[in-house]
């Protein structure tokens, strides 16, 4: 199992890094989290205030070896391996060159001629 016991998060790596390894997951029912994640389909997903409901996904999961190996399955067959990391790497890559290589937008609140 991996868990993610966050109260607010706004990006997650360690997410793409539970995915990858094709863990069954228990993270706060986030936003965030609920981008790649539907409760009782690939996660559990629980209120990120209440450590009671967290131990009582924890304690379901670990009495519950069919439970267990369902959610796994469900985030092994997204496939998020190493494919997907290339796939970011690319993504990532592109994003740069298209930002060195635009001409300069001096209208932009990001760009240093707008300042």
């Amino acid at each position: 199992m991996v868990v993610y016991p966050y109260r607010a998060i706004t990006t997650s790596g360690a997410l793409a890094t539970g995915l990858a390894l094709g863990k069954t997951i228990v993270a706060s029912d986030l936003a965030v989290f609920r981008e790649l994640l539907t409760h009782r389909e690939n996660a559990l997903l629980v209120d990120p205030e209440d450590s009671v409901e967290l131990a009582g996904a924890l304690i379901e999961l670990a009495q519950d070896a069919g439970l267990r190996e369902r959610l796994a399955s469900r985030v092994r067959a997204m496939d998020f391996g190493g494919q997907s990391w290339i796939s970011i790497a690319k993504m990532t890559a592109q994003a740069y060159e298209g930002a060195l290589f635009s001409p300069p937008n001096p209208s932009s609140p990001f760009s240093p001629l707008g300042v």
